[in-house]
């Protein structure tokens, strides 16, 4: 099977579509010290009870954070379809967001945003699940140290021309 020039053409006009794309990103706060700490007990040869604490609270951080995130996504469809109204769901919701890419401690999802409607519902979906997994993580994990911090942001690709005015 071989490309045509008009196969390219298509998928260059896809491409260079403008989009916008949110990314939602979770990051844990402290994993590093944790990490260091159970480091220097080592190197001092303190026994410590779980030299895994670091491996185990990275672990549940990645995945609890997709099943917390998984739920209350599916809880909110549940919700929109329940209005007997098939046309809420692709305009509120769109596509669900996927993992993107993982930055050390920090999961970064992206989602393609057709309108404001769906910037907002999963924006606000997000803010649920991040909640539900701080929950998670007092009771499960019981560690002060820890914590989370979360950020959301919309990018327009290509980007389209834009004037900036600035004071002078």
């Amino acid at each position: 099977m071989s490309i045509t020039d008009d196969d390219l053409e298509q998928k260059f006009v896809r491409f260079a579509e403008p989009k916008q794309i949110l990314f939602l990103s979770a990051d844990l706060v402290g994993s590093t010290a944790l990490k260091q700490k159970k480091r220097k007990q080592r190197k001092r040869n303190v026994h410590h009870p779980d030299t895994q604490e670091w491996a185990t609270t990275l672990q549940f951080f990645f995945t609890s954070l997709g099943h917390c995130f998984d739920k209350k996504w599916s809880e909110r469809k549940a919700h929109l379809l329940s209005l007997k109204d098939a046309t809420l769901v692709e305009k509120r919701l769109g596509t669900k967001p996927i993992l993107w890419k993982t930055i050390g401690d920090e999961l970064v999802y992206r989602k393609y945003v057709a309108n404001r409607h769906q910037a907002k519902e999963c924006i606000d979906i997000w803010i649920n699940a991040i909640q539900e997994l701080y929950k998670r993580f007092e009771k499960d994990l019981k560690n002060p140290e820890i914590s989370i911090k979360s950020t959301a942001w919309v990018g327009e690709f290509p980007i389209q021309n834009k004037v900036l005015v600035g004071v002078q």
